[in-house]
This record gives structure tokens, sequence and C-alpha cells, in this order.
């Protein structure tokens, strides 16, 4: 859920809704933090999901602790993506284990699932086999307990070079396009609006 917007429940009543908190933009420090993440609450979030690793969970804490569910984001976070060197798979080698350590912190620190975004599978499912808490797989492997994609990527919105682990299951960006120049042609040939269409 974006925090620019005002509640959205009545376009999907029986979803859960979750708030990207911006780190650090909107995360200077523990108190501001639950304050931010009370005004998504009331807005109509039912969670928030905050990136990062080892330096986030006294945040991760305070909010769980304060009542507030938490995800936690670990792998590639886009927020992040400058100071991880740049768009590449994380958990590689030796890191994998800091990943499996930072899933078991989140754990312990309360966080109620976590989103595991753009690691090999095998890390997937290790970090997957070390906490009881669900997984969220991004480009994490078939082993998460669930999966999720961008939705603007899965029905194929976007152009352009895909991640490996996208799937388009569809192209509505040429159906967009299509239909946004018909419209522009029957205005400008004033075939629309037709008698039909008109009171």
């Amino acid at each position: 859920m974006d925090g620019s917007r005002a509640d959205d429940s009545n376009s999907a009543p029986d979803a859960a809704r979750m708030y990207n908190q911006i780190y650090p933009v909107e995360f200077p420090a523990a108190p501001a933090a639950r304050r931010t993440c009370g005004r998504r609450g009331r807005a109509g979030a039912h969670a928030v999901k905050l990136e990062g690793g080892i330096e986030v969970l006294p945040q991760v804490e305070k909010l769980a602790n304060s009542g507030i569910p938490v995800m936690a984001h670990i792998g590639f976070t886009p927020q992040m993506e400058h100071q991880l060197g740049g768009y590449r798979v994380q958990g590689r080698g030796d890191d994998a284990q800091r990943l499996i350590d930072s899933a078991k912190a989140f754990e312990a620190a309360g966080a109620f699932a976590i989103l595991i975004e753009m690691v090999p599978g095998d890390v997937g499912r290790a970090i997957t086999e070390a906490v009881s808490i669900p997984t969220v797989g991004i480009g994490a492997g078939n082993q998460c307990d669930a999966q999720v994609l961008v939705w603007q990527d899965m029905a194929g919105l976007r152009t352009g070079r895909m991640p490996r682990f996208v799937k388009q299951y569809a192209d509505l960006r040429s159906v967009l396009h299509t239909a946004a120049r018909d419209f522009a042609l029957e205005v400008g040939a004033g075939t629309f609006p037709g008698a039909e269409h008109t009171f």
C-alpha cells in the first residue's frame, strides 16, 4: 500500500494491505516510525513491510512490541540498491548465512513474515526451513511459503528487460496502447461519441 493514498479497502475488502515503509527517509527514529506506521494503519493498512538487514532490527522489534505487524524484507532490497552494489542477486556463497541469520533475528524480534527477494533458490529454501514464520518469495525459488510479483510486471505493463524471476502473464501495455490509440482516432474522426453514447 502506498502511504500517499487514502483507504483503498473497498477495492479488495478481503485482501491484506501492506504499507511499504520508506527507510531511512521516513524512519529517522523509533517514535517517529511508530507514529508514521500508526497513521498508515488508520489509512487501511493491516501491516508494514520494512526493508533492510540487522540495522533495522531495533525498529522491527519496537514496532512489533507496539502492536504493529511487521513483515521483514531481506535479500535484494530496492530502497538500498546502491548500498548493495546495484541490482544484483544477494546471498551467494558465504553471504547466504548472513541472510539466514537475519531471518532468524527478525523472527525473534517479532516479525510475522519475511519477504525474500532475488536470492538463489537454495537460499530461499534454507531461510524458509530456518524460521517458523511464513516466507514470501520474489525471485527466491519455489520453496518459499508464498510467492509475489510486482503486478505491473506480471500483467505486462512494463517494457524492456525484465528480471529473470518475472513471468509476464499478459501484455496489458499493448492492450492499453491500442485502446488509447483507437479512442484518439475516433475522437479525431468525430465518430466518438456516437448517438449511442449521447443522452
